[in-house]
């Protein structure tokens, strides 16, 4: 709904004059039917008028309905963490000259959290030592990173690249997360997953080696808590890879890794890949402690969310879902059947999702912590740093692509999680095999 500008905060009418009546509805959400009295009507669009602003229908009603709503947070203190929505009624709304404007809408309350004590609360933070074989490792990535790559009809061996389309989804359901009809994955070292447009996929690994093009590979795996979407955790993805070309990699000498890099000699090289892995595995332990944190909190307290938000949020991802699988020519029936069979698991994802953001703006609020603009550029540094592309192409494709409001939550998560580790008993204990190569934002 657009917001009504100037008319809301420098209101022509008197605003006690909208009549407001709440009637019970599922918790958090509040019912209310609103009746604009004609002659506010009439000294809105009279005022608009003599501004040179001729607004009609549907611009209108969204005017008057957002100016109730707004009246209604007010009045009721509501201090809502969702937007306001109509009500739909059977016939369309037809506002003559001399009626009132009357409909019925929903907001959400104020919600009040009994916060558990963060003190009591014991954390463990993964904590990794970078020593020389760590860095190792490392250099022989960079060095097929910038080697020779040649068409290849051998099977796949360590290092080795294979390209062709991707599909990742939930077989269960039908849905579909990812599908690429070129995507290059690298054959990884054994005790490392491979790595699919920055998710892993550890199942890959083995059956990469040997494979050739024509082999068609499908694996399974636990979505591990992926940054940005913590909602789809602990959900069976399927991987279906058809590899359609393979590339062997020469991989670079070691003295042209450090004249790509124009480092002064091997140490400098080996100490700028030390700093780069320790920024990176920064990055993952930040990551991965905000995904317990905040998980383990969310076990605590009592965080209901709007079944409108769920509601509205799964129509829209279904039309998505309908579009994209028309545009692949698939048969309306089969459509149907897909998005019924999908239906419960996405409903379930958005709940969780609803959760996740409920739980931040609370403890935001809680915690009364303000995000400014030096910390999202900050953030956004860190995202270029870390997949070695400039601060202002990684700032642009996060403008372009509609993503700063993203970007400023996850930076409202990791403040509130820094706050509750500052109370919490944090211990140390040993991270994993330690940072991906290459790893997506």
């Amino acid at each position: 709904m657009e917001a009504c500008s100037k008319l809301s905060t420098n209101p022509v009418i008197n605003p006690d004059e909208i009549e407001i009546e709440t009637t019970d509805a599922e918790w958090p959400d509040i019912r209310i039917d609103f009746t604009l009295p004609a002659h506010c009507v009439k000294q809105i669009v009279d005022r608009l008028e003599g501004e040179g602003q001729k607004i009609e229908g549907s611009k209108l009603y969204d005017l008057l309905a957002t100016i109730c709503f707004e009246e209604a947070v007010s009045r009721l203190d509501l201090e809502p963490l969702w937007g306001p929505s109509v009500i739909p009624t059977d016939k369309p709304v037809v506002l003559r000259e001399g009626d009132d404007f009357c409909f019925t809408g929903c907001l959400d309350a104020r919600l009040e959290i009994d916060w558990p004590d963060f003190s009591a609360l014991t954390i463990e933070r993964p904590v990794m030592v970078i020593d020389d074989a760590v860095v190792d490792v490392e250099l022989d990535e960079q060095r097929l990173d910038i080697g020779v790559s040649s068409p290849s009809s051998e099977t796949l061996a360590r290092g080795d690249e294979a390209t062709g389309s991707i599909w990742i989804g939930c077989v269960d359901s039908g849905e579909c997360f990812m599908n690429n009809d070129e995507v290059t994955i690298r054959v990884p070292s054994e005790n490392k997953p491979a790595l699919v447009e920055g998710v892993p996929f550890p199942e890959l690994t083995s059956r990469l080696m040997g494979a050739g093009p024509g082999d068609s590979l499908e694996v399974s795996t636990i979505a591990p808590a992926l940054e940005g979407m913590p909602e789809i955790a602990g959900t069976t993805l399927t991987c279906r890879f058809n590899i359609a070309s393979t590339q062997r990699i020469e991989p670079a000498s070691i003295d042209d890794v450090v004249s790509y890099y124009e480092c002064p000699n091997l140490q400098g090289l080996r100490l700028q890949i030390y700093h780069s892995l320790d920024l990176r595995f920064e990055r993952e332990q930040m990551t991965q402690l905000t995904e317990n944190v905040l998980s383990l909190v969310e076990t605590m307290v009592d965080l209901p969310c709007p079944d409108r938000i769920v509601r509205e949020e799964v129509a829209r991802q279904q039309r998505q879902q309908y579009e994209s699988l028309k545009n692949d020519g698939v048969d309306d029936s089969e459509i149907k059947s897909q998005l019924e069979a999908s239906e419960q698991s996405m409903r379930d994802r958005n709940i969780q999702k609803a959760r996740r953001r409920i739980l931040t703006s609370m403890l935001q609020r809680h915690f009364k912590v303000n995000i400014n603009e030096s910390e999202i550029t900050e953030y956004i540094q860190l995202l270029a740093s870390l997949r070695g592309e400039s601060l202002d192409s990684v700032r642009k494709e996060i403008v372009d692509g509609g993503l700063i409001e993203q970007v400023a939550l996850k930076c409202t998560e990791r403040e509130v999680v820094k706050r509750i580790l500052e109370a919490a008993n944090v211990v140390d204990v040993p991270a994993g095999d330690g940072p991906d190569h290459r790893t997506g934002t």
